[in-house]
This record gives structure tokens, C-alpha cells and sequence, in this order.
């Protein structure tokens, strides 16, 4: 994301201020035979991105977020918006990303939590991106409902699964925030027709980087949904962002996240004594991806 203000041109990966009129009026360019709008002094913003040397490769070059930019993108983040718009900012934020990236190996959560389910679960994957980890467990064997706010990611999987030929995954488009819409799917999963209704001990619920991409209402509405509709011995296992990834450099910059503090998620999550914490961690080396190994908490519940 990018945008003026005050005469200046602010952007995440831009690390040097930059006026708006070398950015504004864009130009026409062509490349490889099609016209495209480049910004008005592309040498200035190189230079901002990459610094004075930016002509010549530098393997010690290192990428900083600007922090300017970074203020004020924490002071848009905190802003009070409108409910739809907020979640419009973030569906399509997401939209771009799974858009431009197709990430086919599964995350180490979901490998982990791979280990930890019993054979032929059915699994609940809430934020399933561009259904990786979904594919990955049914390809051991699990039934899969896939669940994500961003249409073009449903259509992505379904194509691909069809693809491939699996046929014990299923992906819709949901949004976690709206009122008995999570209900709606979580009582078709319980009470389908018997020959695919699973064994209620054996369901379980994977989210992950879900709760730091959304707000605590939403989260809130996620509990109360699963606290009401899981059966007995149902697993939830979550992972997400900790308050203290807040200050790191991000692979992908900046945009929504809601740093969450583990222990007040816990007692969030089993205030109503239908869910139990059953594991909590909190650290680095969970999530790495490229240079970045952020502080990540993980944790699994059970219904009681």
C-alpha cells in the first residue's frame, strides 16, 4: 500500500522520503511492447528503495522498512473504521496475496498438527488461504472443509483439487466475523446425512494466522461458535502472531494484524469452561520464512 500525504509519497518498502512529484504525474512507458504507467522519476524512487548504489548488486544489501511510513500505518490500523470497510480493506488485501502467491508446501503448524489427529478426522480449515494445508491433510486421509473470506481463493482451490483429483476436500467462502455464518457450516458438518457424518470426536478446527488477521469481535464471535457447536473431545489448534512480533521486520510489510497477547487469548478461549487449553507455546522458530522468524504462539484446545 501506498499514498500521499502532506506533498509526500509513503510506502512500506520505500526507506528515504520521497516527494509526491516524483512520483506524480505517472508517465507512460513501454515495455515489451505494452504501455505501462511508471512513476514520474523512477531513478529517485530506486534510489529511496534500494539506496544511492542500486545500479550495482550488493549481496550484503539490506532491506528496512521505513519508519515514518511504519508509524503511520500503525496510526491508520488503529484508526475506528466502519466495520465492512475494514473487512474490505482486509479481503482484498488477502486477495492480492493469494493472487500473487501460490505457496504449495504446507506450513510446519500444519505438519505438526498432522501428527496429533486421529486417522480419518474431519477438519475445519477457518482462514485457508490458498488451501495448502487443507490439501496436505487430505491427502492423509482427512475430510476437509476449507473456509476463507476471499472468493478468488475458493475458486483457486476448488479448481485445483478438481485438478488433482481429491475428492475428500471441499472449500467455501466464509466470513468469520458475520453472525451464524461459521453456525451454518459447523451444523451441516455435525449433522449431515449419516453416510458422511464424521465421528464428533474426531473433529478437529485448524486455523492458522487467522486471529492476528482478524479483529477481537470477530474472535469473540469465533469462540462462542465453537464453544456452541463443537462436540465433546473436538480439537482446536490455532497459531498466530504474539504481541511481541509486533516490532520485527515482516516478509510481506505492512498491512492488518492484531498482535495478540497468548495468555489473555487462553483465558479468553476457555471462559465459558466448554473449551480447555490442552498446549500453549510461545516463540521463534515456528514459523520461519525466509529472513523472517517471528514470535509465534500456538495453541490447541479441547471441547470438553
Amino acid at each position: 500500500m501506498a499514498w500521499m500525504e502532506a506533498g509526500r509519497f509513503y510506502s512500506y518498502n520505500v526507506a528515504a522520503p520521497l516527494a509526491r512529484d516524483d512520483i506524480h504525474p505517472l508517465r507512460p512507458h513501454d515495455f515489451n511492447g505494452s504501455e505501462v504507467p511508471v512513476p514520474r522519476n523512477p531513478t529517485a524512487l530506486l534510489e529511496a528503495i534500494y539506496g544511492p548504489g542500486w545500479r550495482v548488486p550488493d549481496p550484503q544489501f539490506q532491506w528496512r522498512p521505513n519508519p515514518e511510513a511504519r508509524a503511520m500505518m500503525r496510526r491508520i490500523n488503529d484508526m475506528p473504521l466502519d466495520h465492512l470497510s475494514a473487512r474490505e480493506q482486509i479481503r482484498r488485501h488477502w486477495a492480492t496475496f493469494y493472487g500473487a502467491t501460490r505457496t504449495t508446501i504446507p506450513s510446519s503448524f500444519a505438519v505438526s498438527v498432522a501428527i496429533e489427529l486421529p486417522e480419518h478426522a474431519t477438519i475445519v480449515d477457518i482462514g485457508c488461504g490458498n488451501g495448502r494445508d487443507s490439501i496436505l491433510f487430505a491427502s492423509l486421509g482427512h475430510r476437509v472443509l476449507g473456509l476463507d473470506i476471499v472468493s478468488e481463493a475458493i475458486s483457486s482451490n476448488q479448481k485445483l483439487v478438481r485438478e488433482r483429483g481429491l475428492t475428500t476436500v471441499e472449500f467455501a467462502q466464509i466470513d468469520v466475523g458475520a453472525p451464524a455464518a461459521l453456525d451454518r457450516h459447523l451444523a451441516a458438518l455435525l449433522n449431515g446425512d449419516a453416510g458422511r457424518r464424521p465421528e464428533r470426536p474426531r473433529i478437529a478446527v485448524y486455523a492458522r494466522f487467522l486471529l492476528h488477521a482478524i479483529t477481537i469481535e470477530e474472535e469473540s464471535v469465533l469462540l462462542e461458535s465453537l464453544s456452541k457447536h463443537l462436540p465433546s473431545g473436538a480439537c482446536c489448534y490455532f497459531e498466530f502472531r504474539t504481541e511481541a512480533d509486533a516490532d520485527t521486520t515482516k516478509q510481506f510489510g505492512e498491512h492488518y494484524r492484531r498482535y495478540i497477547n497468548l495468555e489473555r487469548f487462553v483465558a479468553r478461549a476457555t471462559a465459558s469452561d466448554l473449551l480447555s487449553c490442552t498446549y500453549s507455546v510461545q516463540g521463534r522458530g515456528l514459523a520461519k520464512f525466509g529472513d523472517e522468524d517471528p514470535l509465534i504462539g500456538r495453541v490447541y484446545l479441547r471441547h470438553r
